[in-house]
């Protein structure tokens, strides 16, 4: 199906179902909300070993492997936007993996090229804060020792 803009100026849908207009209001929990000291990041280190320590306003301090970063990217190639379920592979990420750059993106994120090439992914600050301790068996999944439990969205 192919869409085109309308010559009105007002949004065109793909899908053939006429899109809303005016748009309706979004729900109150997709208000922005104010930055607190726990998803204020104050530092974004990879270390010496390929890990990576990041440092919250609040003094909070976690240490990961950069793969398990990698593993927890959120943009559209990594979880399917409509179904949530994560679409890589722990297979797939070289264990060696390791940030190229990291970016600041405003007050809310941070965007990581990747040495893999991948560099779609925005890790906003909440998301960050919410990465689980890496299991202790992690090596196991990159090494393909292990397969990862179906259904397993965050890992811990």
């Amino acid at each position: 199906m192919e869409g085109r803009v309308a010559e009105s100026g007002r949004p065109f849908s793909v899908s053939g179902a006429p899109p809303q207009w005016p748009l309706p209001t979004p729900p109150k929990e997709w208000s922005m909300s104010t930055s607190s000291e726990a998803t204020t990041l104050t530092a974004f280190t990879v270390q010496e070993d390929g890990q990576i320590r990041i440092e919250w306003a609040d003094n909070a301090t976690f240490t990961y492997p950069a793969s398990w970063v990698r593993f927890h990217c959120a943009c559209a190639h990594c979880v399917d936007e409509w179904a949530g379920n994560r679409l890589v592979d722990p297979h797939t990420i070289p264990a060696d993996i390791r940030p190229k750059k990291a970016t600041p993106v405003g007050n809310y994120a941070v965007q990581i090229v990747w040495s893999d090439g991948h560099d779609t992914g925005y890790y906003g600050y909440d998301s960050l804060r919410a990465i689980p301790p890496a299991p202790a068996d992690w090596g196991a999944y990159l090494a393909g020792d292990k397969a990862w439990p179906k259904g397993e969205e965050s890992g811990a």
